[in-house]
């Protein structure tokens, strides 16, 4: 069943502020699968309220000009960060800086491409409302397009019955529509959120370069290489990662992959795809325990040799790995860490990306929090270090010394291994921060 997510402005006159903030005063409530983010306790009465007072205009505003940094963009690296890219990545992304003297909601709006992630986060008791609830969904995208579209169109037509039709709203919204019915205006406001650019923030010379990209490596590939620049702080381009292939690279057969073993691809979030995909995949290469280099070499089409540490065929510089299909038969596979588990975890996740992107010639395994690198590290996980065994064989014992034990035996990183544990619900945050 779907994640359901509402906007619903309860309209309160109020006299002060500009007409359009006059107008769509309300009581905003914001229900995410049934649960309210907006409950909370107004401290000057000591009453509960289902919502705060709000300007439902300064919130459609807000929504109007984020919409695709936050349909888009994926969470930034470090949500506990106070670095400037940090704060500019924030004011696009966190209700509390819509402004306007309204004490907002802490909720977080971000994606992964093809889920809106919405973090609502109860707030410290302050001298007029606290909200109390905590509440974290992933929506699918077409839902929060749906939901906010509706919301906008409400305060619109207050707006126009009140006999406000010509609004700053109005004029973004129509230009908003614009953007999303134009293929090629609408690719170029997607990559722009991917990089961490603001709406017409990308030049056209360098959208001309952009479009040869996406020309030379196709526009779901260069998606990713884009949503990686907020870790390598530049994009590479198709010609360089050629010229980077061929210099360290391995050889690798693309005829060698595995065929799709028929997965489902409903609406899915991804490390509930990754982790079918490779138990589907287990089960039909007859794997029961650990997968040896020589095993995953031939699963990848390169030899086992790649695997070896050191730092031949890697590059930490390159901010990814990557697998470049060269033709049919023919392919090169460039790591970024010069580390055997971790080598082995990035060529489980390309063969995962090959396997979902069958038609693309470049194959990224990058840092970013999109859906494709998700979906890459849950499979990578599950392939490698196979939950139900691994939970087996700790056999209650979550000591570090065990830990260590299981990542030796199916040739992983004990981060792999306390990540299997906190995405299963057996270690906490806390405890795989401490891990890693």
């Amino acid at each position: 069943m779907s994640v359901s997510f509402d906007i619903e402005p309860d309209w309160v006159a109020v006299d002060a502020g500009e007409p359009e903030e006059r107008i769509a005063s309300a009581a905003v409530k914001i229900i995410l699968d049934g649960r309210n983010c907006t409950e909370g306790l107004d401290v000057l009465t000591g009453a509960s309220r289902q919502a705060p007072l709000l300007s439902a205009y300064h919130l459609a505003e807000w929504l109007a000009w984020n919409w695709w940094r936050i349909r888009y963009e994926p969470r930034w690296k470090d949500l506990s960060g106070n670095s400037a890219d940090f704060t500019g990545w924030n004011m696009a992304h966190s209700m509390r800086n819509i402004g306007g003297g309204y004490i907002w909601p802490d909720i977080t709006l971000y994606s992964d491409g093809k889920y809106v992630s919405i973090v609502a986060k109860s707030t410290p008791l302050n001298p007029v409302f606290r909200y109390l609830n905590d509440v974290s969904r992933a929506i699918e995208g077409g839902t929060f397009e749906h939901s906010i579209d509706h919301f906008i169109e409400v305060v619109l037509t207050r707006l126009r019955e009140a006999g406000h039709k010509q609004t700053n709203l109005r004029a973004m919204w129509h230009e908003l529509k614009n953007e999303r019915e134009e293929p090629s205006l609408s690719l170029r406001r997607k990559l722009e959120a991917l990089s961490g650019l603001d709406p017409d923030e990308l030049g056209d010379e360098q959208w001309i370069l952009w479009q040869a990209e996406v020309n030379a490596e196709g526009p779901a590939a260069f998606e990713e290489v884009v949503a990686n620049q907020a870790y390598c702080r530049r994009i590479e381009f198709f010609e360089e990662l050629k010229e980077k292939s061929r210099r360290i690279g391995a050889e690798c057969n693309p005829l060698a992959t595995v065929e799709s073993v028929g997965l489902d691809t409903g609406s899915m979030e991804a490390y509930q795809k990754g982790e079918r995909l490779a138990t589907q995949l287990r089960s039909q290469l007859s794997v029961s325990s650990v997968i040896s280099d020589n095993e995953l070499g031939d699963l990848v089409g390169a030899s086992a040799s790649v695997f070896g540490n050191g730092p031949s065929l890697s590059d930490r510089n390159t901010g990814m790995s990557f697998a470049l299909i060269e033709n049919s038969s023919a392919g090169r596979i460039v790591f970024r860490s010069p580390y055997r588990t971790s080598k082995r975890f990035e060529a489980a996740r390309l063969l995962c990306d090959r396997l979902a992107y069958p038609s693309d010639w470049l194959h990224p395994a990058t840092q970013a929090y999109t859906y494709r690198q998700k979906l890459q590290r849950a499979f990578a996980a599950e392939l490698l270090c196979p939950y139900h065994e691994m939970i087996g064989n700790l056999d209650g014992d979550y000591s570090d010394e065990a830990i260590q034990r299981e990542a030796d035996h199916f040739g992983v990183s004990p981060l792999m291994v306390s990540t299997q544990l906190t995405n299963h619900g057996i270690l906490s945050r806390e405890e795989l921060q401490r891990t890693a």
